[in-house]
Order: structure tokens, then sequence, then C-alpha cells
């Protein structure tokens, strides 16, 4: 139905990653009917307890993170990454991320520490085509123990916004780092 020009879709029924989405209208007496670009559409998955990254009741979808999910760890909430690998979109952490190990964190996206990122002993590996910003606000610096950039091109940048420190080991394959 149109409101104002404009027809609206809300469900609850999309599972967590990304969903190509198209609108289609079958037409009538006076329109010809129609089908529009397809979008992607990606559902996040956000922390909704403390507890350990691999546990489907961390999360409040009830399915821990799939390849490619944007990640938000809300304010007051704990997660203990212990997992080899969580390839991710982007990462928001606003309560606390632990890393536990020698584990690996593949972002395509975005990495936003506005709570505490424990990075242990654990290696952050920036891949993609896309530009990625790295910011912290607390405790204002972007503390990494291992650090990748592998982008897709020698041009994609990643660019931190805060006070970057690696413990161990940086390493630039691909792609610009830029501090600002």
């Amino acid at each position: 139905t149109l409101s104002g020009g404009v027809a609206t879709f809300s469900t609850s029924g999309l599972g967590v990653g990304s969903h190509g989405i198209t609108a289609e209208y079958s037409g009538d007496g006076g329109c010809h009917s129609s089908v529009s670009v397809a979008f992607a559409q990606t559902v996040g998955s956000t922390a909704a307890k403390d507890g350990d990254w691999n546990d489907p009741t961390t999360w409040s979808c009830g399915a821990v993170p799939m390849a490619g999910t944007n990640v938000t760890i809300g304010v007051g909430l704990t997660v203990v990454l212990n997992c080899a690998t969580a390839t991710l979109g982007n990462l928001t952490i606003l309560g606390t991320l632990t890393v536990s190990g020698t584990q690996t964190i593949t972002l395509v996206g975005n990495f936003i520490v506005n709570g505490t990122f424990n990075c242990g002993t654990g290696h952050v590996v920036l891949v993609g085509g896309s530009d990625t910003i790295m910011s912290a606000s607390a405790p204002g610096a972007l503390d990494f123990y291992y650090l990748t950039v592998n982008k897709d091109t020698t041009t994609t940048r990643v660019t931190a916004t805060s006070k970057l420190r690696v413990l161990k080991k940086l390493t630039l394959t691909r792609g610009k780092l830029l501090s600002v």
C-alpha cells in the first residue's frame, strides 16, 4: 500500500547475513508493472549477554556471527573471542571484546572501539576493496598485538582516526595506512 507515494515493508524474518532484496509492483489499470533493482540488506549480530564468541546464546539472534556479519558488542557486555577466526563486516565495540589467545579477526569493514578491546596476542587483518575506518574513543588508542593491512588494491585506504599502537608486528601488504 502506498502512503504519500511511498511503500514500506518491515520484517523480522531475515537471518543474520546479507540478503538480496527487490520490490515488485504488479501494475494496475493506470500504471505498468515494475521491479526494482536488487540491493543488499545486511542484518548484523549483537551481543545479548556476557559470554564466549562461539556460544550461540551470547548473541541476540541465537547464532554465532557468520562470515561478513556486522557485529556490535553493547555497552556493559563482555565477549571473549575464543574461536580460531572471526571474519566480519564491521566491528563496533561499545562494551568489551577480549581476545583470549592467538585468534584472528578478519575485517572487511570498519573497526570502532568506544569501549575496550583487549587484543591479547591476537591478530587483526584488514581486507577487502573498500576503505576502512579505525577509531577509538576510550582509552583513546587503538591497541593491537599483530595488525595486517591487506586490502584488494594498493590505493584502498585504512584510516586510523585515533592513536595507533601495534605491540608486536605491523604488516602492510597492500593498501594505504593513514593516521589523522
